[in-house]
């Protein structure tokens, strides 16, 4: 588990780096656009093309790509390799550049009907404007993606990585030139820069590594019919995961103005979480589940996802507690500037807190979702990933009535947290798993000891007589202390590692 460990913490540093400079860039964007129905247009914009490329490029793809190409590379078959993926490459420039993106910009007007009912006349038109703009992106991305599946292969990292820095820098430096020309119209372009960009700086080590290049696309070639095999059904599963995504957003277009920016604020807070510990997590467990299962080794298999399971737990639980106590001070200092006033703020709190119940799930889900793929269970991921979707739109369309946008994220938190039982009771009874009857008690635990901590800080907040954000980071660092004080007493194991891992780090580089 060592070195598991050491991946994982590197992984959720870079995370936190990436995640820092994309806060950046949702920080300029309320400030420019706040909640307006200017952003609502932008953010349908880049949902439909971000819809269509994730289904047939997105993080499954790789799930599927990378098995096939490091199985040729390690038969020393370079050729096979790369016979396979320049079929990928050719058959992705046809489908986007002659297919999909023209006949996108073609039914545009169609497409932002579908996916926003609700919109006013103004604000459909501007966000057809806007995703005719963005969708040519698709190409860019689709390539990059392909791109990353071959240098991963070859164990290249770093340049992949760079994917987020890349996209929020240019966003960003687009935006402080082009927005007092061009408005909401800036953000539409730097989106389609960052997709060029991307691909750009991918291309150096892509090109140093390229033995041959096969300008034809082969069907029968039988390492593209394995991918295909692979990548059917996952897809199945992104769609259905991209689909709740677009079900909260059109829902979300039916209420008042500016509910599917705030939809969006609070969803990329959440997504932080989920990228830092869920991604960086099932990054590192996937590779190790899969070996695992070929072996048929399932105490190891076991003990690998409970330690997992119980890493992210303690890690996440105080992004929800966080949030429901301190969402408001968290998303005034953040976003409340500019165009972003106090009306934005509450709506979007109304979202965060009902959004928080989720953290743990949806960190969690990220890596019982590839568990299932380790265990080569891809038809009841499906069937499961396909009740979550249903629940949700039922869910969605009774509780936003109810409750407005607080409704839409209290169904995906509920859904989560549906699908999370879901995958944990079919996983246990694959493997019979033993353990997660002492992970359950650990859990509870941890629970009481961050609940505790975090209504201790959050007493202190509303006491204290200083600036919002002085009592928000005096709150904080209270809340912490108290975690970690009680943690040290009873022994939790996860703050023992975690405090373990930071301080051999730390002696290291002073050494």
């Amino acid at each position: 588990m060592g070195s598991l460990r050491a991946a994982t913490f590197f992984l959720v540093i870079f995370s936190i780096l990436s995640k820092i400079l994309g806060t950046a860039r949702e920080i300029m964007t309320a400030y420019l656009f706040g909640t307006t129905s200017y952003l609502d247009a932008y953010l349908i914009g880049t949902t439909i093309p971000n819809l269509i490329m994730h289904l047939i490029v997105g993080s499954t793809f790789l799930v599927a790509f990378i098995p096939v190409f490091t199985k040729c590379i390690a038969n020393n078959d370079e050729q096979k390799a790369w016979r396979f993926a320049s079929n990928i490459i050719n058959l992705s420039v046809v489908v986007f550049g002659i297919f999909i993106i023209p006949f996108s910009i073609l039914e545009a007007p169609f497409l932002v009907k579908l996916f926003a009912p609700g919109f006013s006349k103004s604000t459909y038109n501007i966000s057809v404007s806007l995703t005719r703009i963005m969708l040519p992106s698709m190409l860019f991305f689709s390539l990059t993606t392909i791109s990353q599946g071959i240098l991963n292969s070859y164990e290249h990292f770093t340049t992949p990585g760079l994917k987020s820095t890349i996209l929020n820098l240019t966003m960003i430096l687009v935006m402080i030139l082009g927005y007092k020309n061009f408005g909401i119209y800036a953000l539409a372009v730097g989106f389609l820069l960052a997709s060029i960009f991307q691909l750009i700086v991918q291309l150096p080590p892509l090109l140093s590594r390229i033995k041959n290049y096969f300008f034809s696309i082969d069907f029968s070639d039988k390492s593209f019919q394995n991918f295909i095999k692979l990548f059917l059904p996952l897809t199945i599963v992104m769609g259905i995961n991209e689909l709740n995504i677009l079900v909260d957003r059109m829902i979300a277009s039916t209420l008042s103005e500016g509910n599917i920016s705030a939809l969006s604020y609070s969803s990329h807070l959440m997504q932080a979480s989920e990228n830092i510990f869920g991604v960086s997590l099932a990054t590192v467990l996937f590779p190790r589940l899969t070996s695992t299962s070929y072996k048929g080794d399932w105490a190891h298999f076991e003990n690998i996802l409970s330690k997992g399971l119980s890493v992210l737990f303690f890690s996440t639980l105080p992004v929800t507690f966080g949030f429901i106590f301190f969402g408001k001070p968290i998303i005034t200092i953040l976003f409340q500037r500019g165009s972003f006033d106090i009306i934005s703020t509450n709506v979007t709190n109304n979202a965060l807190f009902y959004y928080s119940f989720a953290a743990f799930f949806m960190s969690a889900n990220y890596v019982l979702i590839r568990t299932l793929y380790a265990l080569e269970k891809i038809k009841i991921t499906v069937i499961i990933s396909s009740i979550s979707l249903i629940l949700n739109i039922i869910l969605n369309v009774l509780l936003s009535r109810l409750m407005g946008i607080g409704g839409i994220t209290l169904a995906t938190s509920i859904t989560t947290g549906f699908l999370f039982f879901m995958a944990i009771n079919i996983i246990t009874k694959q493997i019979e798993i033993r353990k997660f009857e002492k992970i359950y008690k650990k859990f509870f635990m941890i629970f009481l000891i961050e609940f505790i901590s975090f209504f201790i800080g959050w007493t202190i907040y509303n006491f204290l007589k200083y600036s919002y954000i002085i009592n928000f980071v005096i709150s904080i660092l209270i809340s912490f202390f108290i975690i970690a004080l009680l943690s040290e007493i009873t022994k939790i194991e996860e703050y023992v590692w975690i405090k373990e891992l930071l301080f051999s780090k730390l002696v290291k580089k002073l050494q």
